[in-house]
């Protein structure tokens, strides 16, 4: 009964992490859009600790059935009802989404949704079409992203932070070290939600990276110090595994766990979103499956200080390829991020003219006049009557 609970808990939490970035990403107002598509996480650390598993698991499936209720009352997202031929629909939802009373205010985003939806339908959706260079970077992208939210450690660190701090030897209570690190984790992913619309995707990333980084130099030091004196903790020090933690769960909260997520809802091309985003979903929990079930055997291999010295190296790895290669997707309109992958595909080689067909613009010039990106006002103005 415990097996099937949990293939079908894992199952559905699969199908979840796919469909909600890129539901959010298609009908959120691209001055929010990463403040919604970043996630929150469960408070199941502070009650973990004071009620049996069974318990746990009977009160972790509240929130699902609330979410099952609530979404009865969501419309489905503009772009998905403009694929399907419901028009007046999409007007609805879109109307609903926004804040907006009329038509007329929601005109110009609907007539740019149906030529970029026109333009995606025009493409196969298949999986040779995953190999297409203007589409392999924005998945590559996306992969690599997972990559370093897995190689962090957050996993491990998250599953294993009893025994963490139990191998400390720190004289701090490794259950209420756990839940001081769970609430932790709570507060700052719902500050970075807010955080990742004002700083941007890219800056978050870096001083989430480079946080994590100095994290866990420290933590590993503290470790090499145990090690060196007997495998008894240091003087005075006892307070360090606790901090260093605490720092490293503030980093990935603010930046690579929330960015991590909604960045596959923004980037990747419309007509392999489905595809790609069950691709990357399923390559990012086999990491993650394999980096929970090997940890331990890391520690065996190098030790405390070496393991956690090895995520912080993944960690550097991470900052820059951020620098050099990740795109600011702030501010930015789902097929401007598309246009500027397809733009940076055409400045590249000479190509065939059938690979020139697959970059053709998303939008004409006229078209492209709208956007939320060069109206900072966004629908405030439509309110207003500028229905230019």
């Amino acid at each position: 009964m415990i097996l099937v609970g949990r293939f079908l808990t894992g199952f559905c939490s699969g199908v979840y992490a796919v469909a909600a970035p890129i539901f959010t990403a298609e009908m959120a107002d691209v001055s929010i859009r990463g403040t919604l598509c970043a996630g929150f996480d469960m408070m199941n650390y502070v009650y973990g600790a004071f009620v049996s598993w069974r318990m746990q698991a009977l009160i972790s499936a509240i929130l699902p059935v609330i979410i099952f209720v609530m979404m009865l009352f969501v419309p489905e997202s503009p772009r998905y009802l403009v694929q399907k031929g419901k028009t007046l629909e999409a007007t609805s939802a879109l109307l609903r989404f926004r804040g907006a009373y009329f038509k007329e205010q929601v005109d110009p985003e609907l007539r740019v949704l149906k030529i970029s939806v026109r333009n995606s339908q025009e493409k196969s959706c298949g999986w040779r079409d995953l190999m297409q260079l203007p589409v392999i970077r924005p998945i590559s992208i996306a992969f690599i992203i997972y990559f370093f939210q897995v190689f962090s450690g957050i996993d491990p660190v998250l599953f294993y932070t009893v025994d963490i701090f139990s191998s400390s030897g720190a004289n701090i209570d490794e259950y209420y070290s756990t839940i001081i690190i769970g609430s932790v984790q709570v507060i700052f992913a719902t500050a970075g939600a807010f955080l990742v619309e004002y700083f941007g995707r890219r800056i978050l990333l870096m001083i989430s990276e480079m946080s994590m980084v100095c994290s866990f130099a420290v933590l590993g030091y503290y470790f090499f110090l145990k090690q060196q004196n007997g495998g008894v903790s240091p003087d005075g020090l006892g307070w360090l595994p606790l901090t260093s933690l605490i720092i490293y769960v503030v980093a990935y909260s603010i930046g690579v766990g929330p960015v991590g997520y909604m960045i596959m809802g923004e980037i990747l091309p419309h007509h392999v979103k489905g595809i790609a985003g069950c691709v990357l979903t399923s390559a990012k929990w086999f990491m993650s499956f394999a980096m929970t079930k090997f940890f331990l055997d890391i520690i065996n291999l190098l030790g405390n200080a070496g393991c956690y010295w090895l995520f912080g190296g993944f960690c550097l790895l991470g900052f820059f390829y951020i620098f050099f290669f990740f795109p600011e997707t702030k501010g930015k309109t789902l097929d401007e991020i598309q246009q500027e992958f397809a733009d940076s595909y055409i400045r590249g080689p000479r190509r065939s003219q059938s690979q020139m067909d697959a970059t053709t613009p998303l939008l004409s010039p006229a078209d492209a006049s709208y956007s939320t990106s060069t109206n900072p006002g966004g629908y405030q103005s439509l309110r207003e009557g500028n229905y230019a």
